[in-house]
C-alpha cells in the first residue's frame, strides 16, 4: 500500500513535467523555423542601413528579400500555422502562431535598429508561449 501511495505521488509530479517538457520540445520547431526570417531582416537592415521607411523596410513579404508569410496548408502537419512578418515602424515584428499541441501559442519577436547600427532581438510579453511556459525571453 505504501508503496502504490509513493508511485502514485511520483506520478502525479512526473507525468505534468514530462508533459511540458514535450510541449517545449515540439515549441522548438517554431523557434527553429524563424531562423530563415531573422537572418532575412538582419541582411536586409545591413543593406539599408536601418530597417527602413513605409515604402521599403525590412518588414514586407516578398520585398528586399524578406520571405513570404507562411500559412501551413494542412493542421496536422508539423506544429507551425503561420509566420507572418510586418514592419512596424521602427521595428520589424515576426509572429509565429503554433497547431497542434493543444492550443495555438504565440510568439513574437521584435526586431529593434539601435542607434550603434546594431539590430537588437526582444521576445515580446504578449507572446502567449511565455505564459504556457514553453518559450522564454
Amino acid at each position: 500500500m505504501i508503496v502504490l501511495t509513493i508511485i502514485a505521488i511520483l506520478a502525479a509530479i512526473a507525468i505534468p513535467n514530462y508533459q511540458l517538457y514535450v510541449k517545449k520540445a515540439k515549441f522548438s520547431e517554431i523557434i527553429t523555423q524563424l531562423t530563415t526570417y531573422r537572418t532575412s531582416v538582419e541582411i536586409c537592415a545591413q543593406l539599408l542601413g536601418g530597417l527602413g521607411n513605409a515604402e521599403s523596410n525590412c518588414g514586407t513579404p516578398g520585398q528586399n528579400e524578406i520571405p513570404n508569410d507562411f500559412i501551413a496548408d494542412a493542421s496536422n502537419k508539423h506544429y507551425i500555422s503561420s509566420i507572418h512578418t510586418r514592419y512596424e515602424m521602427p521595428n520589424v515584428k515576426i509572429t509565429a502562431v503554433s497547431q497542434g499541441l493543444g492550443a495555438a501559442y504565440s510568439y513574437i519577436l521584435i526586431a529593434h535598429y539601435s542607434d550603434d547600427g546594431g539590430l537588437n532581438w526582444l521576445v515580446d510579453s504578449n507572446s502567449s508561449c511565455l505564459d504556457a511556459g514553453i518559450c522564454h525571453q
